[in-house]
């Protein structure tokens, strides 16, 4: 089973985003971790110092 990684809840098919970074999110619940924005997979960003956090995060949020 499929879990999605914001909220805990199965994720099925239909309403999966993902993999990223091996993790799974509903559509809905793909935000940045610090300003709760909707992303896509177009432009969410990921820590780049730090491969073992799994958050996503917005242009203007993503850690530098």
């Amino acid at each position: 089973k499929e879990y999605c990684l914001r909220c805990g809840k199965r994720v099925y098919h239909m309403e999966k985003l993902g993999p990223v970074k091996e993790c799974l999110y509903h559509k809905l619940c793909f935000r940045c971790v610090v300003c709760n924005t909707t992303l896509n997979v177009k432009n969410y960003h990921v820590n780049p110092n730090d491969m073992e956090d799994l958050n996503v995060y917005c242009v203007t949020h993503v850690p530098s």
